[in-house]
């Protein structure tokens, strides 16, 4: 028992002493190197050691200095017109004579499989890589483009890359996440499971 006390009273001193020293070696900085951090203006800053020609000393030089990230997430998926065109002939296969609503389920598939962190979707890190896996969905890249679908997997796209949550919609796709679905070509049943 005395034993783990003493390390332990050790191990704090020891992190004490290092705090010590770190803000110590940060007073004794050079002056460009405390003017280059500066918290006020949220920016990270890397530095490297490099040794100079003319003297046994090191400097601190830096290298670059990058924005710090902000508190909105960015789009985590710029689409194309084919991701679109995609989409829309996969929705018009699977899901032409379903509802609207339904229709968006087989949209938010896609996109939840891209955003999947399982096994089965390590590889699917795209909308036409998720579309024409084999053995997956029905797309025929032959299949007709309705204006409406094409609308539909536009808004939902839009919804996607701002960080929207995918709909539910009982009784077809009662819980969150659905990464499959089976249907009779009037309606669809989502799950996360196959």
């Amino acid at each position: 028992m005395r034993i783990r006390r003493y390390t332990a009273g050790i191990a704090a001193f020891l992190t004490v002493c290092g705090a010590t020293m770190l803000l110590t070696s940060f007073k004794n900085a050079p002056q460009e190197l405390k003017s280059a951090f500066k918290p006020e203006e949220h920016k990270y800053i890397s530095y490297m050691e490099k040794p100079l020609k003319s003297e046994n000393t090191w400097q601190i030089e830096p290298i670059r200095a990058v924005a710090a990230p902000k508190d909105e997430k960015p789009p985590h998926y710029e689409y194309t017109d084919s991701d679109v065109d995609m989409l829309a002939k996969l929705v018009y296969r699977e899901a032409g004579a379903c509802s609207a609503d339904e229709q968006r389920l087989i949209v938010w598939t896609v996109f939840q499989r891209i955003d999947s962190t399982d096994y089965d979707f390590r590889n699917m890190n795209t909308i036409e890589a998720v579309v024409t896996a084999p053995y997956q969905f029905a797309y025929d890249e032959t299949a007709p483009i309705t204006e409406d679908i094409r609308e539909l997997c536009v808004e939902e796209l839009e919804k996607w890359v701002n960080g929207a949550s995918p709909p539910t919609l009982e009784p077809y796709a009662p819980t969150l996440p659905y990464l499959f679905f089976e249907g009779d070509g009037y309606h669809g049943w989502f799950r996360a499971e196959w």
